[in-house]
């Protein structure tokens, strides 16, 4: 946070002053330096020592009352590495009047100046009197030393000390602007403006914003502000180091994951009364808050929500959410929605080490020592409730379920006190799904948000990053490695990741297994560990990542853990484990202290022949540390289990096998004891298993009272899946004991199930489906509702029939419900041929039953469009959206006019309409800035869209200035990885290979690839679009042997994950045939060509743009092939359709028409391709520009020489990239 020597400015303009860079372009002077504003202002420079140079600036604000100005320069002034590394520049406050000794100044004043005007700077050491100068804005720097004499041709000896920073202890405090009442003072007092007040001014503060890649934060000087501060700084310090690596399961104890690399942002769901389950999503991945608000990246759903319970399944990531959260929020790196967090101070509190030490109800000052912090010791008196008071405090509190039911109201009492006292406090708090009532934290205004199994997207990403981090580890722990065998390691690798993510689309059981980042760990560890192999069953999957970590480990490594070459092998460590894991879950805790850990090692080594008498408890205890990673110390007094979920499996084999069955359904009550009943159920005999579960059932019918009974009885269910081998009749036993509760309630209007109980209900999962046939008396609604979250191609078959009888037997408002639910379904399963006509159903029906202007028939109509766009069906989509806009405007309708304008756009530019995109983006952005604000994502990308019509009309100077500029507010406001930058990104760069500058498009395209492929995994449609655009760049640079291979792999993956007939699918193989042409295999070009064209035909229609593209490649491939007659009657045909459907001016009308003359050039008729090429260039020149690569083209084919040059080369060709691929 220093003020380095590449900071300090040196302006000229009408004057010449000093200055500071707040970044590596912005400067920040004192605004009597310019010229008054005119609309020709004078010439404006600024440069930096060790920098670039004198740069031209614009001033972008300026008071002439506060003399301040802020200037950006025209590129950086310095270079881009030391930009990068400069510190933050805090601000400091002024709030008394006591002297501020030891300030200084530093800037380039006249008494410095050698001949010939050569500048060197000058640092002034003074003392800053807040008290000179009251009621006038201004403070003063008196001089500690002997001030200068008077220098000739200067009215001041400080002149050029304008606009110098004044610092106090790396503290900026204002900006030197005067030389005070020299006469008198003798050049000793230096004026000073306050920078702090400014940024109550809206303009200037909004322009920081915007230009600065962090907010400006702002800090007192008094003293107990500063050891605040430095406090602070030591505190953040010690969040990074304590929370900014995670242990990630399957990696080497001693590889700690870095959490920028290792958190993957996940989905959630606002759960609201009517719906408090969580369902599956279709796998796409794609959105960051979906129309309604409810589900979203929970990042997105965290923003202008104050307080929030967060519900998640073990291993789901809420404390690793909690870990990320803090961790950014004191590195101020906190991006788009959760900006305002940056820099406030986080204290992460774990209910169960706060029971663990016995206080529940802890003060602000406790916090520290609550979460064990090693500065807790350290806070100044006072420290933590200051900062709850001013708001900047941010709780999180995880874990509610972890701590004994009977202390979770004591625990929300003291939330309840805490947040009365200190209301703008950021609060989140984790909780099991079913840990806590649905209203629990409800007077306290809490909103609660579920998260979301992870889908194909997640699990995608989560599999590319685990083996990044797999692959460090090997790498690290290879000696000396030569690139032969990095390369092969890598090689390796990638071909685990690639198998891996193989085998989880294609078995819907691993999909089910790997919904949660924990889960997803343990199977990407045992598919290496077992060379391929994996396991199919939950339960499996667990016995096999405790196998592989108590044995396999240390064998293969063979590491002798034990003194004397004693080994504890797999049972005897597991009689171990499960002895701690039981004694914790009877005690309801997570968490042991360490006496306690060796008192149930004493009780067990008596019945261990191998360590009896040989071994010791503590050196049993180190052992189960050290080596089986599944024990961690969490202070030099505590234990615990790495994860709650091997608490439970190794505490229900304990019960198991000590036959525990009454005690097991004497707890099955408790909502803590839900996972170790099931998990005993899976570990028992299939004999066992039928005793266990008919205890249960016993249990539920004497239970006292009917909910207690209802959620025994789902417990039982919920052990079904547990159970591979069971006894069909207790099986049926089971399921006949649900049926009563599903039959409570037959209106759903009425139901009143708990959000446990649903969770629940959903965990039995396919074990139902015996209730759920077509013929069943269950409430059908219920019936729909279950088959849903269910999924699958049986649920869907039987849903298909359930809607039928629903139509027949009820029809209004349930048939409507129950179509909603059948069109999501095909949806979800990526069915578009089925969900189409669901779709116009569910339409019809609800502008039957509800009108056509209700919100809920213009959702449906809305996604009926999406459908259509989604499949290419751009004769179905624009004209669905254009009325849904026109009847929403005519309206005034309660939906989101920007989401459908967006859409409408997004359609506009897919069809090639970019007469009716561009003025219609430039609308949205003006709504969008107006309504959201510039920096929101709807206005970002509106912008960004607006960029791609512009590139695709041609309009390559604008579209490359507007990605300029909103790249920086992109990376600004979202962060340079995120989905919505990157898209932004590779538009950017695709506008700069059209322009021709392929040196930085590929360069940049390179990096956005694996930017991508980092953040988002490799399938995922924007890095295959990335991936794309990069091989086109290098196609267009000559690089085919580059450009081929990434094209075929962009084939195969979007064949896999979009299909054969998507026009993403299409689009690559065109692709792909150009560099075949490019190559020469004009015979593999022909055939791909032909056969894409059949079937896109087929699929999208003769006018779609792709069929068309790919008409036009044909063409063009038909003429290198040396038949120019088949290429003039084919281009000819195309010339015609794309001078309809796109217009005359149109670049890929004009790309045509170029083609076209060469094959009539080819064809020898030299007449027709003058005249053709003579009225191309006319409209080239006059519609895109003289320079644009495409007129260059054309001209040149006018030239003989040059013509020849195209005569056999295929390039330029059309580029068309559809954008709904971005």
């Amino acid at each position: 946070m220093s003020l380095v020597a590449q900071r300090i400015a040196a302006v000229r303009a009408a004057g010449q002053g000093s200055g500071v860079l707040l970044s590596g372009r912005v400067v920040l002077t004192a605004a009597h330096l310019l010229a008054p504003a005119s609309p020709a202002p004078g010439v404006i420079e600024a440069a930096v020592p060790g920098g670039r140079g004198w740069m031209r600036c614009t001033p972008l604000w300026r008071s002439a009352e506060a003399d301040v100005a802020v200037l950006l320069a025209a590129g950086d002034l310095v270079r881009p590495e030391i930009a990068a590394d400069f510190d933050e520049l805090r601000w400091g406050r002024i709030d008394d009047l006591e002297p501020v000794p030891l300030c200084h100044a530093i800037g380039y004043p006249a008494a410095g100046r050698e001949d010939g005007g050569v500048l060197r700077s000058h640092q002034l050491v003074g003392t800053l009197a807040p008290a000179t100068g009251l009621g006038g804005n201004r403070h003063v720097l008196a001089t500690q030393h002997q001030p200068p004499g008077p220098v000739a041709g200067a009215d001041s000896p400080w002149s050029g000390m304008s606009g110098a920073p004044v610092v106090f202890n790396n503290l900026l405090l204002g900006l030197a602007t005067a030389d005070v009442a020299p006469g008198v003072w003798h050049h000793s007092q230096l004026g000073l403006v306050p920078l702090a007040p400014l940024l109550a001014d809206p303009g200037f503060a909004a322009l920081l914003a915007r230009r600065l890649p962090a907010p400006i934060r702002v800090r007192g000087i008094a003293q107990r502000e500063r050891q605040d501060a430095e406090f602070e700084e030591e505190y953040a310090r010690s969040i990074r180091r304590e929370h900014g690596r995670l242990k990630i399961f399957g990696l080497p104890q001693s590889l700690r994951w870095d959490l920028g690399t290792a958190y993957l942002s996940l989905q959630a769901l606002k759960v609201t009364e009517h719906q408090p389950h969580v369902e599956r999503t279709p796998g796409t991945g794609e959105l960051l808050l979906d129309r309604t608000g409810r589900r979203g990246r929970v990042e997105s759903l965290l923003k202008d929500r104050r307080r929030v319970l967060l519900r998640g399944q073990a291993g789901s990531g809420k404390t690793t959410l909690l870990q990320w959260l803090a961790v950014n929020a004191v590195s101020g790196s906190l991006v788009g929605e959760l900006a305002e967090l940056n820099y406030r101070v986080p204290f992460l509190l774990r209910l169960r080490t706060m029971f663990q030490l016995r206080n529940l109800q802890p003060r602000p000052a406790e916090f520290l020592a609550m979460d064990r912090s090693p500065v807790a010791a350290d806070q100044p008196p006072g420290w933590a409730d200051r900062l709850f008071a001013a708001g900047r405090a941010i709780l999180l509190v995880d874990g509610l379920d972890e701590i004994p039911q009977e202390n979770r109201d004591e625990a929300g009492e003291w939330l309840a006190d805490l947040l009365e006292l200190y209301p703008n406090c950021f609060t989140l708090v984790t909780v099991r799904p079913t840990g806590v009532p649905a209203d629990w934290l409800h007077r306290q205004r809490f909103e609660e948000l579920m998260l979301c199994p992870m889908d194909e997207w997640d699990r995608s990403r989560f599999v590319e990053r685990w083996h990044q981090a797999a692959l460090a580890a090997e790498r690290d722990a290879t000696d000396d490695p030569t690139p032969a065998e990095l390369a092969a390691l890598e090689g390796r690798f990638r071909e685990m990741t690639d198998a891996l993510r193989r085998a989880l689309r294609q078995s819907p059981e691993l999909d089910l297994l790997t919904d949660s980042p924990l889960l997803c760990a343990m199977i990407c560890a045992l598919h290496r560990e077992w060379e391929g192999g994996l396991p199919e069953r939950k339960m499996e999957v667990y016995e096999s990542a405790l196998d592989m970590l108590l044995l396999r480990r240390d064998k293969q490594r063979r590491i002798a853990a034990l003194p004397e070459g004693r080994q504890l092998g797999r049972e005897e460590q597991l009689a171990l484990l499960q002895r701690m894991a039981a004694w914790l879950v009877l005690n309801g805790q997570h968490e042991g202290d360490h006496e306690d850990a060796l008192r149930q090692i004493e009780q067990v080594l008596p019945s261990l022949p191998a360590a009896h008498g040989s071994l010791g408890a503590e050196q049993v205890l180190r052992h189960l540390v050290e080596r089986t990673g599944l024990l961690t110390e969490t202070s030099v007094a505590t234990f615990e289990f790495v994860h709650r979920t091997f608490q439970d499996y190794l505490a229900a084999r304990e019960f198991m096998e000590d036959r525990d069955f009454g005690l097991l359904a004497g707890r099955a009550a408790d909502e803590q004891w839900a996972d170790v009943v099931r998990m005993a159920v899976g570990h028992c005999s299939h004999r066992d298993r039928a005793v266990l579960l008919r205890r249960l059932l016993a249990a539920a019918n004497a239970g006292p009272q009917a909910r207690t009974a209802r959620w025994i009885r789902l417990i039982a269910a919920g052990c079904l899946p547990y159970a591979s081998v069971l006894d069909e009749a207790v099986r049926a036993e089971v399921l006949a004991q649900l049926r009563p509760m599903l039959q409570l309630f037959p209106h759903e209007e009425e139901a009143a199930y708990e959000p446990r109980e649903w969770q629940a209900l959903y965990a039995v999962g396919e074990d139902l489906l015996p209730l759920l046939t077509p013929d069943t008396d269950l409430p059908l609604w219920l019936v729909v509702r279950l088959l849903e979250r269910m999924g699958g191609p049986e649920a869907l078959d039987r849903l298909v029939a359930i809607n039928t009888r629903i139509a027949a037997e009820q029809g209004g408002q349930p048939a409507l419900a129950s179509r909603e639910v059948l069109a999501r379904a095909y949806q979800q399963a990526g069915d578009l041929a089925q969900a189409i006509p669901a779709l116009e159903q569910l339409v019809a029906l609800s502008e039957q039953l509800m009108g056509q202007g209700h919100p809920d028939t213009f959702d449906a109509r809305l996604r009926l469009a999406d459908a259509y766009l989604e499949s290419g069906a751009l004769a179905g989509a624009l004209p669905r959206y254009e009325q849904l806009l026109a009847d929403a405007e005519a309206r005034a309708a309660a939906v989101d006019l920007l989401e459908i304008r967006s859409r409408l756009g997004a359609a506009y530019l897919e069809a090639g309409a970019l007469g009716r995109a561009l003025p219609l983006f430039e609308r949205l952005i003006a709504e969008a800035e107006e309504l959201r604000g510039r920096d929101s994502p709807e206005a970002l990308a509106a912008r960004g869209r607006l960029g791609a019509a512009q590139r695709d009309a041609g309009q390559l100077a604008k579209a490359i200035t507007n990605f300029e500029w909103l790249l920086m507010d992109a990376e600004r406001a979202l962060g340079e990885d995120h989905p919505d930058t990157l898209v932004i990104r590779t538009d950017a760069a695709a506008a700069q290979a059209e322009a021709g500058d392929l040196t930085r498009a590929i360069s940049a395209l390179e990096q956005i690839q694996a930017d991508a492929a980092r953040e988002l995994g490799e399938h995922y449609p924007t890095t295959l679009t990335a991936a794309l655009r990069l091989a086109n760049a290098y196609a267009e640079a000559g690089d085919l042997f580059k450009a081929v291979p990434i094209l075929e792999a962009v084939d195969q993956a979007r064949t896999r994950v979009f299909g054969e007939d998507h026009p993403a699918t299409f689009t690559a193989r065109r692709h792909l045939a150009v560099a075949y042409l490019g190559q020469g295999d004009h015979g593999l070009a022909l055939g791909l060509l032909e056969a894409t064209l059949a079937r896109a035909r087929q699929a999208l229609g003769e006018r779609h743009p792709e069929p068309l593209s790919l008409r036009h490649e044909l063409g063009v491939a038909q003429r290198l092939d040396g038949e120019p007659s088949r290429a003039v009657d084919l281009l000819s045909r195309v010339l015609g359709d794309r001078w309809v459907l796109l217009g005359e001016r149109h670049p890929d009308t004009l790309r045509t028409r170029h083609q076209l003359a060469l094959a009539y050039w080819a064809a020898e008729d030299s007449r027709q391709a003058t005249e053709l090429a003579g009225r191309t260039l006319a409209l080239c020149e006059t519609h895109l520009s003289p320079d644009h690569p495409l007129t260059v083209a054309v001209r040149d084919s006018l030239d003989p020489a040059n013509r020849q040059v195209q005569l056999i080369r295929q390039l330029p060709r059309s580029r068309q990239v559809p954008f709904a691929e971005s």
